[in-house]
């Protein structure tokens, strides 16, 4: 008998791991030892160290005290990353340029992490400004036997988060041959078994290449590397589970492959009509994927089903295989005005909007790529493409429903489904308490959604018709909080009672 424990944290849980086989089932992955070294983003740093493979300067080892972390971020020298050494799925992880607000975001993370991941440590590593985020998918055998299918390119990311995968392309011949070689070196001497990624980071100003992490499971991206070389990764898993020996597998990287992540979440105009993303489930009210050759859907809705707002907004991939990229480019294309998913909002219209950029479609581009992108594209017209897709009806909270009937107390309602959290972590202090007096952009709580922490402040609050709710003239004193630490709340819930402090 045996698991499979599919693609998500729990496929690289060396606890789920070992409960697995203590009761006599096979677990479809590594070794718990292969787990515990390379699943820690912090021990496999320390492991590529050891091995001679370069990594990206950074902390020696796991920090949680914000007072020792940024002495250590002092010394790397800012900008520095902040890492969840548990994290993943372009979770925890975040930038910091100045010492100033380091602390304070030092101890926010480790809250997000210990929720997100069940496990707090942190680690730092020096940012490196331009470069391109390649991946080496790998299996490895029992009997020390190593395959290298391919390398891929996941450069299009919003806050870490990888958005479109594919085939890496315009790399040079001596990059190529580094990243394969530590990949092996990296694998083989660990006694790695089964499937997982390793990933590196290319520096595009230095022209070097940098250990990053490893994965110990399948990623999102693995049906990029199967459609070039006609392997089937999970049911190689199973086999490698099973002892059988791979040295024979006969593979050919062939052609160039593009994968799409679908996501539920909707985009809005911020105050300076600048685009933002948030998490949108609900009910779907109808799905629609058009069949065509070598064109792949994995998907995880269906006319009727609901996105639940506990769980990754991921809902679906598309992957595309051709003889070159232009024409996976072209027939993506094509393809995506044939999709159809309505009732929540999806990211339909910005990957079609991607995939028609002269600068995606030229390439060479770094993991700034998406950030450059939203400066220069027409937003209203990408925000109009988006709800017309998703046919949403959902409108912001309207300005009667914050007024309690006689008297001139206001009521702060939940935008959003989600966990309630009054401050950054239960020994630091509630963002707002009662008889406080605050302005609109004082932090109220944290909201989270699908693992990503949202601040939530007055000033995020319009009218359907655009009537700013809470007027930033005004200070307001925290009357009542209602909403319990930690606790999950339904959109329209109430979460504070304010009073205007000039009323």
């Amino acid at each position: 008998d045996a698991i499979h424990p599919g693609i998500g944290f729990l496929s690289e849980s060396p606890h789920y791991a070992r409960i697995c086989r203590e009761h006599g089932f096979n677990f479809i992955g590594p070794r718990v030892a292969n787990m515990d070294r390379m699943g820690n983003k912090s021990n496999a740093i320390t492991t590529a160290k050891n091995l001679k493979i370069p990594v990206v300067p950074g902390s020696d080892g796991a920090l949680m005290d914000p007072a020792q972390a940024v002495v250590v971020a002092s010394e790397i020298g800012f900008p520095v990353l902040i890492k969840a050494a548990h994290g993943g799925g372009g979770k925890g992880i975040e930038v910091v340029h100045e010492v100033t607000n380091f602390q304070s975001i030092f101890s926010r993370m480790f809250q997000e992490a210990l929720s997100a991941f069940g496990n707090g440590d942190l680690y730092l590593e020096k940012y490196i400004g331009s470069m391109r985020h390649l991946e080496v998918q790998i299996i490895r055998d029992m009997h020390g036997n190593s395959k290298l299918l391919g390398i891929r390119d996941c450069s299009v990311q919003r806050n870490y988060q990888k958005l479109i995968e594919e085939t890496a392309f315009g790399i040079p011949k001596k990059i190529r041959e580094q990243v394969y070689n530590y990949a092996e070196i990296l694998i083989d001497k660990i006694d790695y078994i089964g499937a997982g990624t390793v990933e590196f980071i290319y520096d595009l100003t230095e022209k070097k290449i940098y250990f990053m992490e490893m994965n110990t499971r399948l990623q999102v991206e693995h049906p990029v590397s199967e459609m070039v070389s006609g392997v089937d990764l999970v049911r190689l898993q199973f086999e490698v589970t099973q002892g059988h020996n791979i040295e024979e597998l006969d593979y050919k990287l062939n052609g160039h492959a593009i994968e799409l992540r679908v996501i539920a979440e909707k985009i809005e105009l911020d105050d300076e009509n600048e685009l933002r993303f948030i998490p949108d489930p609900g009910h779907v009210s109808e799905v629609f994927f058009p069949k065509k050759d070598n064109v792949r859907v994995i998907q995880s809705i269906d006319s009727g089903s609901v996105v639940s707002p506990y769980y990754d907004s991921l809902i679906a991939q598309i992957i595309c295989w051709g003889k070159s990229r232009r024409e996976v480019i072209n027939g993506l294309i094509k393809y995506l005005k044939g999709v159809k998913i309505k009732g929540v909002s999806t990211n339909l219209a910005l990957n079609l909007a991607i995939l028609q950029d002269a600068s995606f479609q030229k390439g060479g581009f770094s993991t700034k790529y998406l950030a450059d992108f939203f400066d220069e594209v027409d937003s209203k017209t990408l925000l109009k493409k988006a709800q017309r897709d998703s046919g949403s009806t959902k409108s912001p909270v309207d300005q009667k429903a914050i007024m309690l009937e006689d008297s001139d107390e206001l009521k702060v309602l939940s935008p959003q489904m989600g966990g309630f959290f009054r401050g950054t972590s239960p020994d630091d202090e509630p963002f707002v308490s009662e008889e406080q007096i605050i302005d609109v952009n004082h932090t109220l709580c944290l909201l989270e959604s699908m693992k990503v922490f949202n601040s939530l402040t007055l000033a995020d609050y319009k009218s359907p018709d655009g009537e700013v709710l809470y007027p930033e003239v005004s200070k307001y004193k925290v009357i009542r909080v209602i909403a319990e630490d930690q606790n999950t709340v339904n959109k329209g819930d109430l979460l504070f009672v304010i009073q205007p402090v000039d009323a």
